[in-house]
C-alpha cells in the first residue's frame, strides 16, 4: 500500500506565497517572455526538453555577450541569473516561456540591446547533420520596474501556473551541473 500526501489548498497557497517571496529576493531586473510563433513538434516532454536546450543555448550566448570568453569565471557568483517558467500547451499548441532575469546594473543596457537578437531558435529536422530551419523569434524584454506591480507583479505573472511539482521550472545555474561551463 502506498501512502501519498496531497497538499491542501491552504498549503498550496502558502507554498506559492513562499516561493514567490524567494523569487522576489533574487531581485530580478527584467521579465522576458518568449513565444514560439509556430508550435514545436513532438510529445509534451520532447517539446519541454527542446525548450530547455534552446534556453541553454541562449544563456550561453548572453553570458558570452555580457562577460566575454571568461564568462564562467566572471559570472561565477551568478550576477546574471534567470529562472524560467515553461508553459507547454496541449499537443500542437504554442509554447512560451516567462523568465525572471537578474542583470547587473552596469550590464543592463547591453542585455536589453542584445538579448532578443541572441535568441535564435531552430526547429529540429529529422536526419543526420541537418542543421534545422530558423524559427522566427518572438521575444519581449521589459524591466521589472515597468511591469504592472513592479517586481511583485512580474513574479506573480511568471508563476501564475506554477504548482508545487515545479515541473517546467529551469534555473540558468542548473546548466553548469550538466557537463557544461555555461
Amino acid at each position: 500500500m502506498t501512502c501519498e500526501y496531497t497538499m491542501t489548498t491552504t498549503e498550496k497557497l502558502n507554498w506559492l506565497r513562499e516561493y514567490r517571496e524567494a523569487l522576489r529576493g533574487l531581485e530580478p531586473t527584467h521579465m522576458v517572455t518568449i513565444n514560439f510563433p509556430r508550435p514545436l513538434t513532438g510529445t509534451r516532454n520532447a517539446r519541454r526538453e527542446k525548450i530547455f536546450v534552446l534556453l541553454r543555448e541562449w544563456n550561453r550566448a548572453v553570458l558570452k555577450k555580457l562577460f566575454g570568453k571568461q564568462f564562467p569565471i566572471r559570472n561565477s557568483t551568478n550576477a546574471f541569473l534567470f529562472v524560467g517558467f515553461v508553459e507547454v500547451g496541449p499537443l500542437m499548441a504554442k509554447e512560451h516561456v516567462h523568465l525572471l532575469v537578474r542583470v547587473p546594473e552596469h550590464l543592463q543596457s547591453q542585455f536589453e540591446d542584445h538579448a532578443a537578437s541572441l535568441w535564435r531558435p531552430r526547429q529540429a529536422v529529422l536526419g543526420i547533420g541537418a542543421p534545422g530551419t530558423a524559427i522566427e523569434p518572438d521575444i519581449l524584454i521589459q524591466r521589472c520596474c515597468d511591469e504592472r506591480g513592479g517586481v511583485s507583479g512580474a513574479v506573480a505573472y511568471c508563476t501564475k501556473h506554477l504548482t508545487p511539482s515545479t515541473e517546467g521550472v529551469v534555473w540558468s545555474c542548473e546548466f553548469r551541473t550538466q557537463n557544461s561551463t555555461a
